[in-house]
């Protein structure tokens, strides 16, 4: 059974005629005519790829930032060539659903209400849903019918109230818009803050919140009563969201854990202490254990004046690797400002450092860097046994200006596609046996911009080969149209190209009983700016040649990161 709604509530708090543009409303009628089937079957790609006319920039930076409000379930959808038969399993999405509430607009997507999206390949053929995830944050605004005093990392259009900004001083949103991925037997969100919402793969039904880490707590002796901490929350998430007002996050998580081959989950935690010293925490959950109960591998105090702001870390199997890019959260001017990307300071004098934490023997040592940079994300790591030398590759940029390039110009979305440096290729090699030599830095001279690199997973932590990532025939353009194929041992960059089409985070599943580290397909989505609806993709691994493509009925906006689960 095919099953489409759309929340009532939501659509009757949404005044805006801006909300309402013509890509909307022709997504509106498809829905309403959906029959699980496309209108054609389209095939087209190029390894020759053109840049993208100025049209086709401003649909996709229109469409990919336009809320979608619709909710499907199990929509069969007609695909177009074929899909290997062992492709088992869901490609499922993280990101954007709602980007405004109440007569007020978000400016960044990392406040827009979080929804999955999935697709569900079985047989050659796909199911797909899409749901909202049901955070404490969303369903407070649902009941109160207002964004006002709920801390955002950039704001609203327009501006919170002088009450509205003092309410939300620590008030923090518990969004998990960022990723998905495993904690024992649960499937998670997760987004920039340390705790998860765990749902039904299957259905993509919220489940639970999961905790993590407890908030901090700030109660000074004789607090009046209504600043007290026992307030009665309804739940652990309700507690989170900061009900009382002297409390805030542990710190910022990590969207981008790790798994060991057993199934651990490592994660990182740049810990706030409120009233004190701040300190880097790496921490696993084994299999089988509660979330609560993690284990706590390394900690250590952060030398800045402030935790850092990292997105990604590797490992191996003997070593974690955490970036400290000079990106340095400045609580006081957190506080004292209304969003939480304003207390994000680049003190550049503080450098760019790599702390490696031995796992066999506990013992942690910072590397100072020879240049100044910041990553998102990082793409592998892995030991050379023979020089003693430990490599990590990144997508690097020069600053952390990427971090402020995704606020959307509400009256103008188009203008949110210029200004985004995305990173390049660098190796750092890390001498472990004689610290004396220091860190060296190999750039890539093709000078490639690319984002959102994902490997063969089974090579995570190993001396590997080939990483793909989105890519941009035009630099410093978002979205991205490329889907790019590094060869690390030739330095061959491939590139595919849809016609007229962006394209998403690549995710790469491996075929069975591979013989090589590109056996397999990778799959992703897409944005068709000529219909303005949305897509699926397979893509031979190793050819990077189109092998199928299923269309939506319905667009799809920003989406961040996903993973393929069998």
């Amino acid at each position: 059974m095919v099953v489409v709604t759309a929340r009532l509530l939501v659509l009757a708090c949404l005044s805006s005629a801006w909300l309402i543009s013509q890509p909307l409303q022709a997504d509106a009628r498809r829905i309403d005519e959906a029959d699980g089937t496309s209108n054609q079957c389209n095939l087209d790609f190029t390894n020759n790829p053109s840049a993208p006319t100025l049209s086709m920039m401003d649909a996709g930076s229109r469409l990919s930032f336009s809320s979608l409000y619709t909710e499907m379930e199990d929509l069969p959808l007609e695909v177009c060539g074929q899909i290997p038969q062992w492709v088992d399993g869901s490609l499922i999405r993280n990101g954007v659903g709602l980007l405004e509430f109440a007569g007020k607009k978000f400016k960044n997507p990392l406040d827009a209400f979080s929804m999955l999206h999935a697709w569900r390949i079985k047989d050659g053929s796909i199911t797909y849903n899409n749901r909202f995830i049901a955070t404490a944050r969303r369903d407070r605004m649902l009941r109160t019918g207002t964004i006002s005093g709920m801390r955002t990392f950039g704001g609203t259009d327009p501006c919170d109230s002088v009450m509205g900004h003092m309410k939300s001083w620590f008030t923090f949103g518990d969004e998990v818009i960022v990723s998905v991925g495993k904690v024992g037997d649960k499937t998670v969100a997760m987004g920039e803050l340390p705790n998860m919402y765990s749902f039904d793969p299957n259905t993509l039904t919220t489940e639970s919140f999961v905790e993590v880490w407890k908030s901090n707590i700030m109660e000074p002796e004789g607090a009046p009563e209504h600043l007290s901490h026992n307030t009665g929350f309804e739940s652990a998430a309700e507690e989170q969201l900061g009900a009382s007002p002297l409390s805030m996050p542990a710190g910022m998580g990590m969207a981008h854990p790790h798994y060991t081959p057993n199934g651990t989950f490592i994660s990182r935690l740049e810990r706030v202490n409120p009233v004190g010293r701040d300190s880097t925490v790496v921490y696993a959950i084994p299999p089988g254990t509660a979330p609560e109960d993690k284990v706590i591998l390394g900690e250590w105090p952060v030398t800045t004046p402030g935790p850092h702001y990292v997105h990604s870390f590797s490992i191996t199997d003997r070593y974690v690797i955490l970036p400290e890019y000079p990106v340095i959260i400045d609580k006081p001017a957190m506080i004292a400002s209304s969003t939480i990307l304003s207390g994000f300071k680049w003190l550049k004098e503080h450098g760019t450092n790599m702390t490696v934490l031995d796992l066999h023997t506990g013992e942690m040592t910072r590397y100072n860097c020879p240049e100044v940079f910041f990553a998102f994300h990082t793409i592998n790591a892995f030991e050379d046994e023979q020089t003693g030398e430990l490599h990590m590759d990144v997508l690097g940029a020069s600053d952390y200006s990427t971090l402020f390039a995704l606020f959307v110009d509400v009256h103008n979305p188009r203008t949110t596609s210029g200004g985004f440096p995305a990173g390049t290729l660098r190796r750092i090699t890390i001498p472990l046996r004689d610290p004396s030599k220091g860190i060296t830095i190999e750039h890539d001279n093709k000078n490639v911009f690319m984002e959102l690199p994902r490997i063969n997973y089974a090579f995570n932590g190993k001396p590997y080969r080939y990483f793909y990532a989105c890519g941009s025939t035009i630099p410093n353009s978002f979205p991205m149209d490329l889907i790019v194929k590094k060869d690390l041992a030739t330095g061959k960059l491939t590139r595919f190209q849809i016609p007229g089409a962006f394209l998403g985070e690549p995710i790469f599943a491996a075929a069975p009983n591979a013989s090589a580290e590109d056996d397999g397909v990778v799959l992703t989505h897409g944005l068709d700016t000529e219909t303005g609806l949305g897509f699926m993709i397979v893509v031979d691994a190793k050819t990077m040649t189109l092998v199928a493509r299923s269309d939506l009925p319905q667009h799809l906006p920003f989406l961040l990161h996903g993973g393929f689960f069998e």
